[in-house]
């Protein structure tokens, strides 16, 4: 699994990142389900996750970001300062 779940600076909320590279997915997660779902949909994407630089997420298409922002959104999640 490419991804981390964790706790928000807040103590409450959920957040996910990729692993390998440390780079905050999404945050703002009041239920573990959500980010359980998010992943799985993140999976599903034609985007190979197993990536070890943050180089390659700057090289993301405009549509590629954009789609993971909505499957972001869909679940409850924000994206921070740490994501485009």
């Amino acid at each position: 699994m490419p991804f981390g779940i964790h706790r928000g600076a807040d103590g409450e909320s959920y957040c996910l990142s990729h692993i390998a590279t440390d780079y905050r997915i999404a945050s703002g997660f009041k239920m573990l389900d959500q980010v359980l779902a998010l992943c799985e949909d993140l999976r599903r994407m034609t985007i190979t996750w197993d990536f070890t630089d943050k180089v390659v997420i700057a090289g993301w298409s405009s549509y590629a970001c954009n789609k993971i922002l909505s499957v972001i959104t869909k679940h409850g999640g924000t994206t921070g300062s740490t994501t485009r």
